[in-house]
């Protein structure tokens, strides 16, 4: 039971991947019964591909093609490189250092699927701008967390994404943000835990931008597998609600130069050399994602998720005073 809830989050990913194309504002559609807290994803995903109406979104797995020799065989050695590169990484130097007041702006691009005389194509959205700012730390669970404020810059105020992060171990902690709806938006709040008390990779719900986190750990092996769980709800809000268990595999590894340069922005795959870049896998029964981290930089210079692919486009330094946090 829990493993088919689990699997229905992917629902989520339909309505929402067609917000990029939407995002002057929601269309109207027939009103219907308000959805109880634990179907409220599923409901609010359901409307917002009715009432967009866009063709659907291509959901596809991350895959890196073979790479094949001048008589047409699969390249052997690939799997030795894979070897020497697959060994204990020490992902704290890779760890983001937040501080109050920093922002930052990432670009997505999603990937939509056509069909056309019974063939499909797959061709990429619009590329849409989302700017981070650290607005604060604050407690939250009986630890101190960031709390980032995510809004996009081409739509101006909406839609309006809040993470907590906790501020020593960078895991995500909760997540606050808004679905397209009949009446305007309707917001999804929820908060990430786990039994063992300790920092866990984790996948935030299906919304723009994409949310995953990995967890960074002095010390960790090259891979690793964690357990958390999601609660619909924020802080106390989540106390007593039936949570979903999620188990998530994270791999990292020293990133190959030679695919840099055909995947990162320029300004980060000009010199792998001198700025050695991370690659880190994370992947669950429903979801996976492979990102690429430099050392001193705020988020994964380049993610792709299946369905988007994000780049971090620039970096600001922190403003001398925190900004206040107003509720969407």
């Amino acid at each position: 039971m829990l493993r088919w809830l689990a699997m229905a989050r992917w629902g989520i990913v339909v309505g929402l991947a067609t917000l990029l194309v939407a995002l002057s504002g929601p269309a109207a559609v027939s009103e219907g019964a308000t959805p109880g807290p634990t179907a409220r994803r599923q409901v609010a995903a359901a409307e917002a591909a009715t009432q967009l109406a866009i063709p659907q979104v291509a959901i596809s797995q991350v895959a890196v093609a073979p790479v094949e020799n001048e008589q047409g065989a699969v390249e052997r050695n690939e799997g030795i490189r894979d070897a020497e590169r697959q060994r204990d990484v020490e992902l704290a130097s890779f760890k983001p250092a937040w501080k109050v007041g920093q922002s930052w702006v990432v670009q997505t691009v999603t990937r939509q699927s056509q069909a056309r005389r019974g063939t499909e194509s797959v061709r990429d959205s619009r590329p849409v701008r989302w700017r981070f700012r650290v607005l604060r730390t604050e407690p939250f669970a009986g630890s101190p967390c960031f709390v980032v404020r995510i809004t996009c810059v081409e739509a101006g105020r909406q839609p309006v994404t809040t993470l907590w992060v906790n501020r020593d171990s960078m895991t995500l902690r909760a997540v606050r943000t808004q679905l397209p709806a009949a009446d305007g938006w309707r917001t999804l709040e929820e908060t990430y835990s786990s039994s063992s008390e300790q920092p866990f990779p984790a996948f935030g719900p299906h919304c723009f931008p994409p949310l995953e986190l990995p967890v960074f750990l002095a010390g960790t092996k090259g891979q690793s597998s964690f357990r958390y769980e999601a609660t619909d709800g924020l802080g106390a809000k989540a106390v007593g609600k039936l949570g979903f268990a999620f188990d998530v595999e994270q791999s990292a590894q020293v990133a190959d130069d030679q695919q840099l340069p055909s995947l990162l922005p320029q300004r980060y795959a000009k010199s792998p050399q001198r700025t050695p870049t991370l690659q880190v896998k994370l992947k669950s029964a429903t979801n996976q994602v492979r990102q690429f981290w430099q050392a001193g930089l705020p988020w994964p210079v380049y993610s792709d998720n299946g369905v988007v692919q994000s780049s971090l486009l620039t970096v600001e330094p922190p403003a001398e005073q925190a900004m206040p946090e107003s509720e969407p």
